[in-house]
């Protein structure tokens, strides 16, 4: 999850970065990296998304709702996810994490962004279900 963080923060700085520049002057060898906030993304990947997941996934949710594939227990565990994981945990803590990485303000800056941006967010997470 470490190399996965870093990879598609290299990604999403470098598509930036061309998007701003007319197409003239485009040049992938010339695309600036900014490694400490790599970094950040990189240790956020591996520590939330690798080991937090992880115990949310395959120790929580297994001690809540069992082991099995049925659809039932699937449908349990994806609407534990979207109603309690992801708007109660996930991106609470995402947000103020992103916020202070990419230099846009302080935790509580990010923790306030999250309470403007939820609605459009999670009603988009949430349509993604159906389907």
């Amino acid at each position: 999850c470490l190399l996965r963080g870093s990879a598609s923060d290299a990604v999403a700085q470098t598509s930036f970065q061309a998007r701003e520049q007319p197409e003239h002057q485009r040049n992938p060898r010339m695309m600036i990296i900014d490694w400490r906030r790599n970094a950040a993304f990189a240790l956020f990947s591996g520590a939330y998304l690798g080991v937090g997941q992880h115990f949310v996934y395959n120790v929580a949710f297994s001690r809540l709702f069992g082991t099995g594939t049925d659809l039932a227990t699937a449908a349990k565990k994806v609407a534990a996810d979207a109603l309690g994981h992801v708007p109660l945990v996930y991106l609470p803590l995402y947000y103020p994490f992103e916020t202070v990485a990419t230099g846009q303000g302080t935790v509580v800056d990010g923790l306030r962004r999250y309470r403007d941006d939820a609605p459009r967010v999670l009603s988009t997470y949430w349509c993604t279900w159906p389907a």
